[in-house]
């Protein structure tokens, strides 16, 4: 809507038609890559490009929308996993860990946008929470997702040096993020937090992945 002016499609500064032929070029070439690797990696990949079209479609404003996020992060290491043949315990880890950081992923970014979301009368699991528990929720899903990846790749005897930088960071940022919203919670605020937490949330995964992925 024209509340979110910051974003190029609202703002006009980018046409609806052009940015879905871009999104649907975009996504053909993903999946012709994927067809390339193989069957199972293309399905993956089908499976998250649907799960994308639904939440755009209708999902963003329903209650369990979050879970298309969680969707496309169990999918993501699935597919990685699949294409490097990295053998089944990845592929064991992939849906709790890969769940759970985007579903912490879902919670920091849509944060910044609750007041907004509230004037499209949208009504994710955000707002059926309320804002004095949203905060706590993106974050008790992160340390989720750093506790599964790390329990992960204790059990599979893997080389967990790959993790450690994501998680150093995400308990920096942390750290700093609390300090700071303790002293009150702004929409600016929860925006840095988006920030610096998101790109984590997506390092923690390709950590993962490199520490549980053999060789």
């Amino acid at each position: 809507g024209r509340s979110r002016l910051w974003r190029p499609i609202p703002a006009g500064q980018v046409a609806p038609r052009g940015a879905l032929l871009a999104a649907a070029a975009l996504a053909a070439a993903a999946l012709a890559l994927a067809a390339s690797i193989g069957w199972l990696v293309l399905a993956v990949a089908a499976a998250m490009a649907l799960a994308a079209a639904a939440y755009s479609a209708a999902m963003r404003g329903a209650v369990l929308g979050c879970l298309g996020f969680a969707l496309i992060g169990m999918l993501l290491p699935i597919g990685a996993a699949l294409a490097a043949d990295a053998g089944r315990a990845a592929l064991w880890w992939a849906a709790p860990v890969g769940g759970a950081a985007g579903l912490a992923f879902f919670a920091v970014y849509k944060l910044p946008d609750f007041e907004r979301d509230d004037e499209d009368g949208a009504r994710g699991v955000l707002h059926w929470v309320g804002i004095d528990a949203a905060l706590p929720l993106g974050w008790g899903a992160t340390a989720l997702a750093l506790a599964l990846a790390l329990a992960s790749v204790n059990l599979a005897g893997s080389n967990a040096l790959w993790i450690y930088g994501p998680l150093g960071y995400l308990l920096a940022v942390a750290l700093a993020a609390g300090a700071w919203l303790a002293l009150g919670v702004t929409e600016r605020k929860l925006a840095w937090q988006r920030n610096l937490v998101a790109p984590g949330i997506l390092a923690l995964l390709v950590g993962w992945f490199g520490a549980i992925a053999p060789g």
